[in-house]
């Protein structure tokens, strides 16, 4: 693991303390982050007083929450990002931090990270976008805004170094020291193990303030029970509150653990083929999306959004009378179509990134 610094103070600031004789780290007092070794790593080591931009991000429709993604807007937004993306000789580094924070809202891991790294060329892009993937600052909030006691925080998982089959992942850790909510000050860490999923958050300096974790899961994968300082929660998925504090031993450190087992797919494997010749035979046979009822919205702006890239025949419901050739057929359950719809919109950003 590779210890680098993310500072955004202005950079006179630090000059004026090293002239006082005072470290760069207390000089900027800003977070330090660790990050597995790769690319993502490489490119906040060069962090290091880049200034952060500060114009708001892209005004997604429905703000990028959960519930925006059950309406065609935001799956259109997608698409065209992708397309441009895919058509643009160049990569635009505003352009990745928008579909990296839209792989973040709908639980793609990689490839918001993925993303993260292709906004090398600006800086300041890197520096704003960073807290959104880690540690998971509200994706509606403006580029380097304080957070405030109570924030609700959903961190990624951590970067993987290459591109692996989907189910697959490496065990990894990912620490922020020096964050600051409200008026305190904690460390963040996230481990990634081959059987579960532990944040752990410590209280460092500062007043007590309270925050809010949101479990992540790898892709493929299911939490199925989860922990607070080690007592057993009723339920999964939902948001954890804590109150992190100086004043008590029970509130100076918490874990929060959630173990996770393997989920069944109608059609796993699908993001494993050949990109080329998976997209040319889609073109010629089409899609049918047979979606839970729970799903049907999804599914509609899924298929717009597909057809809005690569002209692909998309059709909802059983059947799809008049073909000579059956196309291919998407199973949306409820149980699994959402990571289903993730593996989805995965495969056609490599699919359009490959052309």
């Amino acid at each position: 693991m590779t210890k680098v610094k993310s500072t955004l103070n202005p950079a006179l600031a630090l000059v004026l303390a090293l002239a006082a004789g005072v470290s760069a780290r207390q000089a900027t007092d800003q977070p330090i982050y660790q990050l597995p070794d790769g690319a993502a790593a490489d490119l906040v080591s060069e962090l290091d007083l880049a200034k952060v931009w500060t114009r708001p991000f892209r005004a997604w429709p429905g703000d990028l929450d959960d519930a925006g993604w059950d309406r065609v807007e935001p799956w259109i937004e997608w698409a065209k990002l992708v397309r441009a993306e895919a058509d643009s000789e160049f990569s635009k580094p505003l352009r990745r931090a928008d579909l990296a924070r839209a792989a973040a809202a709908t639980g793609r891991h990689e490839d918001a990270w993925f993303h993260f790294v292709e906004t090398k060329s600006e800086r300041s892009v890197s520096a704003a976008l960073l807290p959104y993937l880690f540690p998971g600052v509200p994706l509606d909030s403006p580029p380097g805004a304080p957070l405030a006691s109570g924030v609700t925080l959903r961190p990624l998982l951590p970067p993987p170094t290459e591109r692996l089959p989907y189910g697959s992942f490496d065990p990894a850790t990912l620490r922020v020291d020096q964050l600051a909510i409200g008026p305190a000050r904690v460390s963040f860490e996230l481990d990634l193990a081959r059987d579960g999923v532990q944040i752990d958050v410590t209280h460092l300096s500062g007043d007590s303030v309270e925050l809010a974790l949101v479990m992540a899961t790898p892709s493929g994968y299911a939490t199925t029970v989860e922990y607070l300082d080690w007592d057993r929660l009723a339920d999964v998925g939902v948001a954890r509150t804590i109150r992190s504090s100086p004043s008590s031993e029970t509130e100076t450190e918490h874990s929060y653990w959630g173990r996770f087992s393997p989920r069944e797919l109608a059609w796993p494997g699908i993001s494993d083929v050949d990109s080329e010749s998976l997209l040319a035979r889609l073109q010629r046979i089409g899609i049918r999306i047979e979606a839970a009822p729970s799903l049907e919205a999804r599914a509609c702006g899924l298929g717009l959004a597909l057809g809005e890239l690569f002209g692909i025949e998309v059709s909802e419901g059983t059947e799809l009378p008049g073909r000579a050739v059956a196309p291919l057929v998407l199973r949306l359950s409820e149980e699994s179509g959402e990571a289903g719809l993730r593996i989805v919109m995965g495969l056609a950003e490599r699919l359009a990134f490959s052309r």
